[in-house]
């Protein structure tokens, strides 16, 4: 069991980028630039911020939900009620949108900071090529792949033992979001 996609989260932590890119970005940098978030956030303390399904595509490596928000014409959603689409590839904080980050704790906005820092200005297809040669990504053939936690732990380099422990931990929290969500 994997915890559910935390679209409140993954929608500060959009703003958060925006906020670094001058409020605007476009699609591919934006995706790429949260998948690098999430997969260094995973490495560093064994849980990614948006719990977003990763997965394999022609243009690198994608966070799935995220993807299909982005995509989605849907406006009753918390990301479209921040986020908003300008042209056909263009994406921009909404004029009107919250921007509070309360849910993205102080060590998850320090490393977006650091995301920026290193990545921040690279164009679109450098981000590309260079999310072509993580070691996770596998070249979909026309499909979309999935990308397993696991395979990302191991192309950050570490161990398998190790690994188990960290999915079993996110398992173990899964479990318990799961059940307290009954209660709500």
């Amino acid at each position: 069991m994997l915890p559910n996609y935390n679209e409140e989260k993954a929608t500060q932590l959009a703003v958060l980028l925006l906020q670094g890119l001058q409020g605007q970005s476009d699609r591919i940098t934006l995706l790429k630039l949260m998948y690098i978030a999430d997969r260094e956030a995973l490495s560093r303390w064994g849980f990614p911020i948006t719990c977003d399904m990763a997965i394999s595509m022609k243009n690198g490596p994608v966070l799935s939900a995220t993807y299909d928000r982005i995509k989605s014409n849907d406006t009753n959603n918390r990301w479209s009620q921040s986020i908003q689409n300008t042209g056909s590839f263009g994406l921009k904080i909404a004029d009107n949108a919250n921007a509070s980050l309360d849910n993205l704790s102080p060590k998850e906005i320090e490393l977006v900071q650091e995301i920026l820092a290193q990545y921040g200005e690279k164009e679109q297809w450098e981000l590309v090529e260079m999310t072509h040669e993580f070691p996770e990504w596998h070249k979909p053939q026309g499909a979309v792949l999935p990308i397993h936690w696991s395979e990302i732990l191991a192309a950050k380099g570490i161990d398998q033992t190790q690994s188990n422990e960290i999915l079993c931990e996110i398992e173990a929290f899964a479990a318990l979001d799961n059940i307290l969500e009954r209660f709500a």
